[in-house]
């Protein structure tokens, strides 16, 4: 059993704090093996508790939906041909904020992987 499951089988909770240190409560749960535990697999309860960014079939899902809704929404403009003025407006907008965005967005994903 890992230090950080032995922890929480303890009923102890363990967080990362910002600045990098561990907070463990309820402190009145923690034992000097306990504590001897934490010091001794610090950096393991760290790469445990860190997050893990997402798999690359979640990438390629997240990009699939973005090219798909992307798409949606600017066939949906150009299908719109006749618009009033304040709508000619608003779907030239749409286009400006929606063109240019894939690539920025793709290249966002992608450095999640």
């Amino acid at each position: 059993m890992g230090a950080l499951a032995v922890l929480r089988a303890a009923g102890l909770q363990v967080q990362v704090l910002p600045d990098g240190r561990l907070r463990v409560t309820p402190a009145h749960l923690l034992t000097d093996e306990l504590r001897a535990l934490i010091r001794e697999h610090r950096a393991a309860i760290l790469a445990e508790l860190a997050p893990s960014g997402p798999s690359a079939g979640e990438v390629a899902a997240i990009r699939r939906r973005y090219r798909e809704n992307a798409a949606a929404l600017l066939a949906e403009l150009e299908v719109l041909s006749e618009l009033s003025e304040e709508q000619q407006t608003e779907a030239a907008y749409y286009r400006s904020v929606v063109t240019p965005r894939p690539k920025r967005m793709l290249a966002r994903v992608e450095a999640m992987a």
